[in-house]
């Protein structure tokens, strides 16, 4: 998720979205709330407006009268989900303060579906995404780091999470090969075999990623690692 040059709260225009969009006619039997709720149940990267629609028991035009589009039904369960969730303390040691960002973007991430890619790749979210990060980044601006250091720090640490998660979530799922039920692990280590040497073998996909973060934590840790070496941080 990259930010912009200032790390600063854009948010969702609804009123540019609603005065364009909004048709006339009797107020529907739901909101904007109901739709956003069908839309997280249903995981950010797989529910359509009609899927929305069929949960909330209306046709697809009516959900017109509350939303614009799907891109702000996104936009909007972004927003409501990054509110909902408990930020680390700005004044943190730095190193903790990065390492609870990360931990709790992952956990967000496995709470909501579908939230890792579509913070990576929809246009207009880091606005969204970047508001209760400012405050951390605000405070470690008087350390050596700087407010650029810590902004790009915070952009590096937010993109590598998303990034490892999506990863991880690939070796977690299951799909049907041959008839077959298989884990992403398996097929990726089958599709591996006797392509790397018996002391490279530990580089491959374990079971035991289905269980934890894979390798996230030596990746979180060597770049903290260089973090403090740049700016001379303990």
């Amino acid at each position: 998720m990259m930010m912009n040059s200032e790390i600063a709260y854009i948010g969702y225009d609804r009123r540019v979205s609603n005065r364009q969009y909004r048709r006339s006619g009797p107020r529907p039997s739901f909101d904007r709330d109901d739709i956003v709720n069908a839309a997280i149940e249903q995981g950010l990267t797989t529910f359509t407006m009609t899927s929305v629609a069929r949960a909330l028991n209306v046709s697809h035009p009516a959900l017109y009268r509350e939303v614009s589009s799907r891109h702000e039904i996104v936009m909007l369960a972004v927003e409501r989900l990054v509110g909902l969730t408990q930020w680390p303390d700005p004044s943190l040691h730095w190193r903790e303060a990065f390492s609870k960002i990360a931990h709790t973007i992952w956990d967000a991430c496995d709470t909501y579906s579908g939230l890792d890619i579509t913070i990576l790749t929809t246009p207009g979210i880091s606005g969204v995404a970047a508001k209760p990060l400012t405050s951390i980044a605000q405070a470690l601006a008087p350390t050596p780091m700087g407010w650029q250091g810590a902004k790009i720090t915070l952009e590096v640490i937010i993109e590598l999470t998303l990034a490892a998660h999506i990863a991880v979530e690939a070796v977690r799922s299951t799909v049907e090969v041959d008839g077959k039920e298989k884990s992403g692990a398996e097929i990726q280590k089958q599709a591996w075999e006797g392509k790397v040497s018996a002391d490279q073998a530990d580089m491959l996909p374990q079971e035991a990623w289905l269980d934890n973060k894979g390798n996230f934590e030596e990746k979180l840790e060597i770049f903290l690692d260089g973090i403090g070496a740049k700016y001379g941080l303990k």
